[in-house]
């Protein structure tokens, strides 16, 4: 068992993590890397099934809500690598509305749809909407819920397929952890079937990333204990593609963990000079996730060191730095990659899992329990109090 703030957190007496709300949160981060695993001997299983859907499709369409969509948009990067611009994110809460705007009116594509629990009453009728219109588009849905709703509509259709993440990954703590990850580990593999490389290669990318993580968790949990320490009054998160996505991510996570006491934002470091950057005070912890490629990374540089002159941020901590040399004296803390181990889509899940353990440890210092922090009812596991009305010209 870890020996980090985290492992140590999993591993109170059960009475003392129920009184604290750590029952379940501080476990599901820490449990990630192996559940990545068993979601990765799961998926390949389901190889020959799920290409006969995907492999050679004109495009791909990927759905879903809240940190389902985020998903999305950290596997966006490796459909693009086969399927360049005929890649389409969309919320399923759009979606619902407008199918005719994202899906092909004629010939083969794909919708992928993502829900931590298959019961997002948005998610389910976009897809039943889908099923009833678009006869010649194939469906996948990935889910930690057998039972859920979504696996019933899909189930047993032609065109269908479900592919069940393992149990461990539906997340009993309010803040969705392993099954946001894992559902990102299994997306990457299923998007990958368009030209498929063999399920070996995909199996070794994901050892590799496990590995990396368990030794990330050990050695930075206790960094993200500090920064939350430190009680930053705002966190701003950046990233450039798809660390952008694990940026709305951590700053998704933030927000949820402590019931909105820490206001944040997650933008592109380019975008964020365009009037966002007003949002930083003197309160602020500004989170960079930085790039591995030069040419990307120049621009990061440039907006860090300009931030840290004008001294307007409380800290400033890099994220994912495989030379953090350069950055001394730019940065309050920098938090290094091993270089050359993770790809980009990779490193997003590593930034994603830095941010999980940075909101548990701000939950803990609000005074919050992070299972379950909010007292209002506002934010729920499955969304509550949407109604679906009919839809005009269709069953």
């Amino acid at each position: 068992m870890s020996q980090s703030p985290l492992g140590r957190l999993a591993v109170q007496p059960e009475e003392v993590r129920k009184d604290r709300g750590t029952l379940h949160t501080p476990g599901e981060i820490l449990q990630q890397p192996s559940v990545w695993r068993e979601t990765a001997r799961r998926v390949t299983g389901l190889t020959s099934r799920a290409a006969e859907l995907i492999q050679g499709t004109p495009s791909i369409t990927i759905t879903g809500a809240g940190s389902s969509l985020i998903a999305g948009r950290l596997m966006e990067a490796a459909a693009r690598t086969w399927l360049r611009s005929a890649i389409t994110v969309v919320s399923c809460t759009d979606l619902m509305f407008a199918p005719e705007w994202y899906l092909p009116a004629r010939g083969r594509g794909v919708l992928l749809s993502l829900s931590r629990s298959g019961e997002s009453p948005e998610i389910v009728e976009a897809v039943r909407i889908v099923q009833e219109n678009f006869k010649d588009i194939a469906q996948i849905a990935v889910t930690c819920n057998p039972a859920g709703r979504l696996t019933r509509v899909l189930e047993g259709r032609k065109g269908g397929l479900c592919v069940t993440l393992p149990e461990r990954s539906y997340d009993r703590g309010m803040g969705t952890t392993s099954s946001v990850t894992s559902t990102v580990v299994a997306g990457r593999y299923l998007v990958g079937l368009v030209n498929p490389s063999g399920p070996q290669a995909y199996l070794d990318r994901v050892e590799i990333l496990s590995q990396v993580a368990e030794a990330f968790i050990e050695e930075h949990a206790g960094t993200a204990e500090a920064i939350a320490a430190s009680d930053p009054g705002r966190v701003v998160a950046l990233g450039t593609l798809p660390l952008e996505a694990a940026a709305q991510e951590v700053a998704h996570k933030v927000l949820e963990l402590t019931d909105g006491q820490v206001p944040t934002m997650a933008r592109n470091y380019l975008e964020f000079r365009h009037g966002p950057i007003a949002f930083i005070d003197r309160s602020t912890t500004v989170l960079c996730l930085v790039s591995s490629n030069p040419e990307i990374l120049a621009y990061e540089l440039d907006f860090i060191r300009q931030l840290r002159q004008s001294q307007a941020a409380k800290e400033i901590v890099v994220v994912g730095s495989e030379h953090p040399e350069i950055l001394e004296g730019a940065a309050d803390r920098v938090i290094p990659f091993p270089p050359g181990k993770c790809n980009l889509g990779e490193r997003s899940i590593l930034g994603v899992v830095f941010g999980q353990m940075l909101a548990l440890f701000l939950s803990l210092r609000r005074g919050l329990r992070p299972d379950l922090p909010g007292s209002r009812g506002l934010v729920s596991p499955i969304v509550q109090g949407v109604t679906i009305y009919p839809r005009k010209g269709n069953s």
